[in-house]
């Protein structure tokens, strides 16, 4: 009895190290107005990695903190914005043109080392002992929307 009083303390208190989000499920956006446009950042893995949220920032303004298996939706009107996505000592930011009328989907994950990574925004990438690399990479609307309907909104 002794014995599984410690693995049970440890068990519990690994497993409450990472939350997962936990608000209303993906539901895509209307018909986006030539002066509107939505960024969806996400992260499709419940395991990638990383312990705490990615916090999301446009402009220096937070936008959230993107929880494993969570979206952020941002609405924006068209222009350039200053992007920063960062969790402890990763930090990407990066300088993107938003365009009216357009959806942009970022995937923020841990990709093998055999991963193109080529369009990988801000080109900082951090290798781990695990032999993968972090990367946050633009995705296309159709490559986007199947892992999106799984997540729920950090």
């Amino acid at each position: 009895m002794k014995k599984v009083i410690p693995f049970t303390f440890l068990f519990a208190f690994l497993t409450g190290c990472v939350s997962t989000a936990n608000g209303p499920l993906f539901q895509k956006h209307d018909v986006l107005a030539n002066n509107k446009a939505v960024a969806y950042f996400y992260r499709p893995s419940p395991n990638d990695g990383v312990t705490t949220c990615w916090k999301i920032k446009i402009n220096d303004i937070s936008k959230g903190c993107l929880n494993p298996s969570g979206f952020i939706k941002v609405e924006l009107t068209p222009g350039d914005y200053n992007i920063q996505a960062k969790a402890g000592s990763v930090d990407f930011k990066f300088l993107e043109s938003i365009q009216g009328g357009q959806a942009y989907y970022y995937e923020i994950d841990f990709y093998p080392p055999n991963a193109e990574l080529s369009d990988a925004k801000d080109q900082l990438s951090v290798h781990f002992i695990f032999n993968g690399t972090h990367a946050i990479l633009p995705i296309d609307e159709l490559k986007a929307l199947p892992k999106l309907v799984m997540l729920k909104e950090s």
